[in-house]
Order: C-alpha cells, then sequence, then structure tokens
C-alpha cells in the first residue's frame, strides 16, 4: 500500500527501502541537526531533498535536492514528477510551528510505502497502524499547544466582526447626505 493507506499497514524493518525524499519544513538549525541522523539510520536509502533555497548550505552539492521556489513556480508539474518517483520513504519534520505549510501539505501527494514523522526533539514517529497511539498523542499535544478558547472564539467572533461591519456600513450610509442635481 501507498500514500495515507500506510497508515494501515504494519512494518517494522526499513531496510528493504532504497529511496527517500526528505522535507525541510522546520527551520535551518533543526535541519542541520537532524540530517546526520537520518544518514547515520538509514545508510541505504539515498534521498532527495526538497527544500527552500536559503538551505543550499545544509546539503551537499552533489546531493539531489529540489527546491521550494521550483516547486511554488509549477506545482502541480513539479509534485507530480515527484509523485511519479515512487518514493519509499517521505521524511517530514513537524515541529508544531506553523511554517512550511504548504510543504507540508505537499507530503501528502508523494504517495510514498512509508512516512516518517520526525519531532522538534529529532524524536522519530513511523507512520503505521502499530504507532496509532503515539500518532494521536502527537496530534493532542499540537492542539493543545493552541490556546483552546481561540477555536471556540473563531467562528463566533467571525460573526461578530461581520456584524459589526455590516451595522457600520449601514450606520455610514445613513448619515452620508444626498446629493440633489438640479
Amino acid at each position: 500500500m501507498r500514500g495515507l493507506l500506510t497508515l494501515l499497514t504494519n512494518e517494522t524493518n526499513l531496510k528493504g527501502y532504497r529511496s527517500g525524499i526528505f522535507l525541510a519544513s522546520s527551520a535551518p538549525e533543526l535541519v542541520k541537526r537532524v540530517l546526520p541522523l537520518i544518514q547515520e539510520e538509514m545508510p541505504d536509502i539515498t534521498f532527495t531533498y526538497l527544500a527552500s533555497m536559503a538551505y543550499a548550505h545544509l546539503f551537499s552539492p552533489a546531493a539531489e535536492t529540489v527546491w521550494l521556489e521550483e516547486v511554488k513556480a509549477e506545482p502541480v508539474r513539479t509534485l507530480l514528477g515527484l509523485r511519479q518517483r515512487k518514493f519509499d520513504v517521505v521524511i517530514l519534520l513537524l515541529t508544531g510551528t506553523p511554517t512550511f505549510r504548504k510543504l507540508k501539505l505537499a507530503s501528502l501527494v508523494l504517495k510514498p510505502n512509508r512516512f516518517i514523522i520526525l519531532t522538534e526533539n529529532a524524536d522519530v514517529l513511523i507512520v503505521d497502524r502499530r504507532r496509532w497511539n503515539a500518532l494521536r498523542r502527537l496530534v493532542v499535544r499540537r492542539t493543545k499547544m493552541y490556546y483552546p478558547g481561540s477555536l471556540l472564539f473563531f467562528p463566533f467572533g467571525l460573526l461578530y466582526l461581520l456584524g459589526r461591519t455590516l451595522w457600520l456600513v449601514s450606520r455610514a450610509r445613513k448619515r452620508r447626505p444626498l446629493i440633489r442635481s438640479c
């Protein structure tokens, strides 16, 4: 199975994988810290890196790198080209910050055999059915990072602001003098 269906699989051995893509969706310091760990843990996997051009100094010049700016210029063509390569592994950095959202969403298009999530503490989470509880804990911990009241405020606050704006606009129109032409 490929893509999100890998959530239903149960696999512990990463030795059979040969190709992977690393999505540098975090701060450069974390990417720099995580790269040697990935290469040490998975020496048999040849990685392609998807990152911003600002991160060029972090990768070897010989490494295959797809720049985020290229993806933004032609998103459909680039992502379909990456998808056709059928990567075995997608490694995604999820640090709990709202950065690189498009890059994180691009990982869902790639349809790999296995998703691996790295957190800000360089904790590894292989996404499969054996680790659903760990994935659930990660999601719960991330949603608690945001103030819960803001989630409730959003729909009601938006309605309030919309109503207030409409009231102010109608009030301004009532006060506007009518210009009569003779």
